[in-house]
C-alpha cells in the first residue's frame, strides 16, 4: 500500500533535518510515479505531546496520494562488527518499504552485528546504514551507495566527508569506521577498528 518511507529523528519534539528528508522525499516520488507530488512529505503534520521529551523515530510511509506517519521510541542500536557479503545484483535506490532482499543477506551476518555490502567489488552500505571510514586524515564514504541516506548527503555537503570508491582490498588504508543513518548521529558516534570488518567465517 505504501512503497516509499522516510525514517527521521526527532529530538525533543523538533523533526531534525527536515529539509534533507523533503529533498528525498521529492526525488524519490518523482522517481517513482514519473510525476512531483501534489503535497510536502510534513504537510499537517504535528508532532504529539508524548514525543517532546527524548528521540523518536517518526516514520512516514507514502503512495502515490496519501501518507501515513507512526511514532515510536528510540534508542541507539550497538554495532561493533560487521561481515563482509557479496550482492552482485541488488537495487535499494530508493527508500523501499520492501527489505526482504536485504533481510535475507542480513540472516548472513552470523556472529556480526551486521552485515557489509559489497557489489562489483567495491563497499557499499550496511544493511541500514551508510558506512564512513577515516584513513588517519580524512573521512571518506562510498561513492556507490545503495541508498543516498539524508545524514551522507549532509555530510558531503559540508565537507566532512569525502566521497570515493573504495573496493575490499582498500578497508587496510582505514583505521577506523561508522556507520550512519537519519537516527544515528556522526558527530557523537564512537569509531570502530576496520578489524572488526570481518569477511566469510571469521565472524
Amino acid at each position: 500500500m505504501y512503497p516509499l518511507f522516510e525514517s527521521i529523528r526527532v529530538e525533543n519534539g523538533i523533526i531534525m533535518h527536515p529539509s534533507w528528508h523533503l529533498m528525498r522525499y521529492l526525488d524519490s516520488y518523482t522517481t517513482y510515479y514519473g510525476y512531483e507530488p501534489a503535497n510536502g512529505l510534513f504537510d499537517g503534520l504535528i508532532v504529539p505531546e508524548a514525543c517532546h521529551a527524548g528521540t523518536f523515530k517518526l516514520r512516514i510511509s507514502y503512495n502515490h496520494n496519501s501518507r501515513k506517519a507512526t511514532w515510536e521510541p528510540y534508542t541507539i542500536r550497538d554495532i561493533t562488527s560487521l561481515r563482509l557479503i557479496e550482492a552482485n545484483d541488488i537495487d535499494y535506490s530508493l527508500k523501499y518499504t520492501d527489505r526482504s532482499h536485504l533481510n535475507r543477506l542480513f540472516k548472513q551476518k552470523k556472529d556480526c552485528d551486521d552485515i557489509l555490502i559489497i557489489r562489483h567489488g567495491l563497499i557499499t552500505d550496511s544493511s541500514y546504514c551508510n558506512i564512513v571510514l577515516f584513513n588517519g586524515e580524512e573521512w571518506h564514504t562510498p561513492a556507490g551507495p545503495l541508498l543516498r541516506g539524508t545524514a551522507r548527503q549532509r555530510l558531503l555537503a559540508s565537507g566532512q566527508v569525502i566521497a570515493r570508491d573504495i573496493s575490499v582490498d582498500e578497508l587496510r588504508n582505514y583505521e577506523c569506521f561508522k556507520l550512519i543513518n537519519a537516527m544515528r548521529d556522526f558527530e557523537t558516534l564512537p569509531s570502530i577498528a576496520v578489524d572488526f570488518i570481518r569477511i566469510d567465517d571469521e565472524c
